[in-house]
């Protein structure tokens, strides 16, 4: 999860061997194994390991829309399917991930949903995209401003450069 935040990998292979060890472990309690293999789905997508991305995604298609160690599974979801190139796929998925954190008042992650919807939309460019985007960019600033998240900030400034070079 920090690497995702953060962009940061230095420990990804430590942390990656660590987690397979959990999901392994026969007597590992199952909140930590599903902890765990969020951790591997998180790694998956950084590293752009597109046949883990796709695995794990079967892997998590039937799990009800649920928050998992501060982060909601239908964003899980939407990254997924943004590493394997559905975007349509991803943009259900984060409006599912929006409609369940707006309902049950989880801010900070309603304004990543918010950020990594947006960027979805941006690289999609379609019709109504950039208009979209310019709305969730605004709505996960203010949330984030709220909440002094620096690296959602910085994420929320990038997306709006890009929103900004994009022709039309």
């Amino acid at each position: 999860m920090a690497a995702r935040i953060s962009g940061d990998i230095q420990r990804s292979e430590e942390a990656e061997a660590l987690a397979k060890a959990i999901v392994a472990s026969p007597v590992a309690f199952p909140y930590r194994i599903a902890i765990a293999r969020l951790g591997l789905v998180l790694l998956a997508i950084q590293k752009g390991d597109l046949e883990a991305v796709r695995e794990l995604y079967q892997g998590l298609k039937s799990t009800p829309s649920i928050m998992q160690l501060l982060i909601s599974i239908d964003r899980v979801r939407g990254l997924l399917s943004t590493a394997m190139g559905e975007s349509d796929q991803a943009i259900a998925h984060f409006e599912d991930g929006l409609t369940f954190t707006r309902r049950a008042g989880y801010r900070p992650e309603m304004a990543w949903i918010c950020c990594d919807y947006a960027d979805v939309l941006l690289k999609r460019a379609g019709p109504g995209d950039s208009p979209k985007a310019e709305s969730l960019l605004e709505e996960s600033l203010t949330i984030a401003q709220d909440m002094g998240r620096r690296h959602l900030i910085q994420r929320i400034e990038t997306c709006r450069e890009q929103l900004e070079s994009q022709p039309g």
